[in-house]
């Protein structure tokens, strides 16, 4: 009795059809119910923040004199060890600014909060669309599953798997920006003091433009998920969307290099990393032209004489003799 590959091929491909289209049906409702959804993902009044404000209490009012003293001690030494004025009056003007943003540090983190879910609300709320069914449609469903019964189901799964890799991406940064929002309203007073130090303060103010980057993402990304719920009747139009809203974090967090190497195709095979690992050890190899070599007081006329990697070959068989006579 011979075996047919095709025919054991098409009971299992349509069942990992199914549990993918199944699959990322379920993941359409996490991303619609946590990631995207009031008020995991935007965390602004007093009752969403209730359950964080203990910890929050606790840790600025154990933390902020310690912090607050290590600040302008390393300002004092700073203060010290310059004797321009104008750098004296930044560092006060910064120490000012960090107290400032220490004491209004959670009601600017609710406002800024509260303003992203009015802009990203205005696309949400447009058309009355139901989101909860909208990537799950009949259209869509359909549409792979006569593609499958057409006979062409490995076609059928690779697309579906491209739909459920998409839904599994985005839910993942979502619930990772809603972690990060909650840990970024703690630690932000704490570092906000520390924009006292002159050498922290580009890092800490790139902490306060990074949370500010989190809490509008939505809006642009509501924008493509919009267009993919209103292309559902057009499959390939449909998941270029859904893939585009996946792609927008790298694209906009400027100050998120993490979310751009984790939506960045090209780390999944390495290039990436292996090709700024190359640029690295270029750029530290130093540039030695065959004409700043030279044998004895023979110099080239166009050798740069200040040329830090000049190499003269008499010095260093010199000192060679040298360092062999002192090893015996």
């Amino acid at each position: 009795m011979s075996f047919n590959i095709i025919s054991f091929l098409s009971p299992l491909g349509s069942f990992l059809l199914s549990a993918e289209i199944a699959s990322s049906a379920g993941l359409w409702q996490l991303i619609i119910t946590y990631g995207l959804g009031q008020p995991y993902a935007f965390p602004y009044s007093s009752s969403d923040l209730s359950i964080i404000t203990p910890l929050f209490k606790h840790i600025t009012d154990e933390l902020a004199i310690p912090f607050a003293l290590l600040a302008i001690f390393i300002s004092s030494i700073k203060i010290i060890m310059i004797r321009k004025g104008e750098d004296l009056n930044r560092i006060f003007l910064r120490m000012s600014l960090g107290l400032v943003l220490f004491f209004l540090s959670l009601d600017i983190s609710k406002y800024i909060l509260e303003f992203s879910y009015l802009i990203f609300n205005s696309v949400w709320t447009y058309g009355s669309i139901n989101w909860l069914s909208s990537m799950t449609s009949n259209e869509i469903m359909s549409y792979l599953g006569n593609m499958a019964s057409g006979g062409n189901t490995l076609s059928a799964l690779l697309l579906s798997s491209g739909y459920f890799a998409a839904t599994f991406i985005l839910l993942s940064f979502l619930m990772l920006r809603d972690a990060l929002l909650i840990v970024f309203i703690i630690l932000l007073p704490l570092v906000s003091l520390l924009m006292a130090v002159t050498e922290l303060y580009e890092r800490m103010l790139q902490l306060w433009v990074m949370f500010i980057e989190l809490a509008l993402i939505p809006f642009p990304i509501s924008i493509a998920l919009y267009l993919s719920s209103i292309y559902s009747n057009i499959f390939f139009m449909h998941l270029a969307f859904l893939w585009a809203a996946c792609l927008i974090p790298s694209i906009f967090m400027t100050k998120g290099g993490l979310f751009r190497n984790l939506m960045s195709l090209d780390i999944l095979s390495g290039v990436s990393l292996i090709r700024n690992r190359m640029q690295l050890i270029t750029d530290r190899i130093p540039d030695i032209h065959l004409g700043n070599i030279s044998i004895g007081s023979e110099q080239n006329e166009n050798t740069n004489w200040n040329n830090p990697y000049q190499v003269n070959i008499s010095d260093l068989m010199k000192k060679d003799v040298e360092y062999r006579r002192m090893m015996e």
